[in-house]
């Protein structure tokens, strides 16, 4: 039978034990452990008692405790990692043995660290405790028992270990002060981890909470933004500073490349090309360029006709009826002669020169023949010049029954420019001569 005593002692001690076993921690399950030891335990006073989930500590009645040769530990191994608040340490209530709790020391740590001494928060002959403030990381908890003289073995009969709460939606780590964006549910409360791996738009990482890099958005951060000048879009939705775009790139989130055709700031500008890059404008070498465009360096670029009042038509043929030479030189581009009245017509042999009110850099000339009959067109020739020299005999780049063009690759000072049809007994007609210089 007890004395008023002990009677007394042990309702103090369970008062405290039930505040140190407080309904608002959570234990970690004897499921989730691995007990290990260095030392020789007395009888089947086992390391493994440590872990039995029993808060009993009336040793010589539950059996349900551990007791050790000294000096020894006792190390309890968690399943993973936990953010741990509280370690509590058992020790037999039988008052005639409560110095096999005495002389103990804790460490505790990561697998990737070396265990960290403690101090206990709280120590008395039966009980132990290390509060954890603020919350840490632990995989590893090993109590230690020294040599002691009066006695031989450290006797345990539990040790607890209670972890942080979960997180609420959305938060982890310790005392859930750090983010996660998971895309669907919650996020392990120690790493973060989203459980299916996928993060909101715009979030990156293990824990989802580092944004996407410069120039990405959306999911997994795998779309690519192109903002003017190199800015950063939003990394969720995209969405570049004012709107702007960087050349070349479209809608709202500044994703998609211009349509076939466009090109440039806000996809304003017109290709000149078949096909051209919705960047810059250029046209692959292959491709043709528009009319009144030429090609250099890969990019088609506008020619200039030069004006009807920078030339003067003079000629040595014979004109038909009131189809003059001057008609060369009108600034239209019209061909059906019979209805357009706009076309010179000589008899051959003839020539009809442009002369130009002063040396221009010319890259091509244009030649316009009638589309109602092709025999007027053939045997024409071109020749062009300075000045300074006589004029050269040139080869057509293009000739077709209607059209002939001769482009200058690279362009040529020219002020002369000459067409000769030759054979006789019929007429040369030309509805246009058409001379470009680059722009």
């Amino acid at each position: 039978m007890m004395s008023a005593q002990e009677t007394i002692a042990l309702f103090i001690f369970g008062c405290l034990l039930r505040s140190w076993t407080n309904a608002d921690l959570i234990q970690i399950p004897t499921s989730a452990v691995i007990v290990t030891s260095n030392g020789t335990p007395w009888d089947n006073w086992t390391a493994d008692k440590v872990n039995q989930g029993s808060l009993r500590q009336d040793a010589n009645y539950c059996d349900c405790c551990t007791a050790l040769a000294r000096p020894s530990w006792v190390q309890l191994t968690l399943n993973k990692t936990y953010i741990v608040e509280k370690v509590l340490v058992l020790g037999r209530t039988d008052i005639y043995y409560s110095m096999q709790l005495a002389q103990i020391t804790l460490s505790m740590g990561l697998m990737t660290e070396s265990l960290q001494d403690e101090q206990f928060t709280i120590k008395n002959v039966t009980v132990a405790e290390k509060l954890l403030n603020p919350p840490r990381e632990i995989q590893f908890v090993r109590v230690m028992g020294s040599k002691n003289g009066s006695e031989p073995h450290m006797t345990i009969c539990e040790i607890v270990i209670f972890r942080q709460t979960d997180c609420p939606l959305g938060r982890y780590s310790v005392n859930c002060s750090k983010q996660c964006h998971c895309r669907v549910g919650s996020c392990d409360s120690v790493t973060g981890a989203c459980w299916n791996r996928i993060c909101e738009d715009g979030w990156k990482g293990m824990a989802c909470n580092e944004t996407c890099g410069p120039g990405m958005f959306g999911l997994n951060c795998t779309s690519p933004c192109h903002c003017l000048h190199g800015a950063s879009c939003d990394h969720v939705s995209g969405k570049c500073p004012g709107d702007q775009c960087a050349p070349g790139w479209t809608t709202s989130n500044c994703s998609v490349a211009c349509e076939s055709g466009s090109y440039g700031q806000n996809c304003s500008m017109d290709c000149h090309c078949d096909k051209c890059n919705h960047i810059d404008g250029s046209c692959a070498m292959s491709s043709q360029c528009h009319d009144g465009y030429r090609m250099d360096n890969g990019f088609c670029k506008h020619r200039i006709q030069i004006p009807s009042s920078a030339v003067i038509v003079t000629s040595n043929g014979t004109p038909w009826d009131n189809w003059t030479a001057d008609k060369v030189n009108q600034g239209s581009l019209r061909q059906d002669a019979n209805d357009c009245k706009c076309c010179t017509s000589l008899a051959r042999p003839s020539w009809v020169q442009l002369t130009l009110n002063k040396t221009y850099i010319v890259e091509k000339v244009l030649v316009l023949g009638r589309t109602d009959n092709f025999v007027q067109f053939a045997k024409i020739t071109v020749s062009m010049g300075l000045m300074t020299e006589f004029l050269q005999d040139e080869n057509f780049t293009i000739k077709h029954d209607t059209v002939a063009e001769k482009w200058l690759n690279p362009p040529r000072e020219i002020q002369f420019v000459r067409v000769m049809g030759s054979g006789s007994g019929y007429y040369m007609t030309i509805c246009e001569i058409v001379i470009y210089r680059p722009a």
